[in-house]
């Protein structure tokens, strides 16, 4: 009894390659391509570790919860940054009252009515004591 020889499935299969790069035939032009090969794989790396290193930091609920606008507003007027670049659209219509601050503004602790109850504001004006009660 002769047995069949099953047929072999890898006949007439040809892997797929990766298409090839042409380079240019001359050296500076090569170098020019490098370099910016290299440059993208730098600004995606750096990319990367943006995004990795910001995975457990929300900085919209910081912005909105932990800072005064205030201090954020007249920090940007102070140093020249627009205001859009921090706070997105909703939290300018939110904190429309910041957007008047002076670019001098300083956080007075004895003016703010939230001190009392949080327990621990931290925005402090320049040359404040420190107020844990240690000398």
């Amino acid at each position: 009894l002769a047995q069949a020889v099953p047929e072999d499935p890898l006949k007439g299969f040809k892997p797929k390659r990766p298409p090839l790069v042409s380079l240019p035939g001359d050296v500076a032009g090569v170098e020019d391509r490098l370099a910016k090969v290299q440059a993208q794989i730098a600004k995606l790396e750096a990319e990367r570790r943006m995004k990795d290193g910001s995975k457990t930091v929300s900085l919209g609920t910081s912005k909105v919860n932990y800072i005064d606008p205030r201090i954020v507003c007249a920090w940007c007027r102070d140093h020249g940054v627009p205001v859009e670049r921090v706070f997105n659209k909703s939290l300018l219509k939110k904190f429309p009252w910041a957007l008047e601050i002076s670019p001098k503004f300083r956080f007075d602790r004895s003016q703010d009515t939230t001190a009392g109850t949080s327990g621990n504001v931290s925005a402090g004006a320049a040359g404040d004591e420190d107020d844990s009660g240690e000398d």
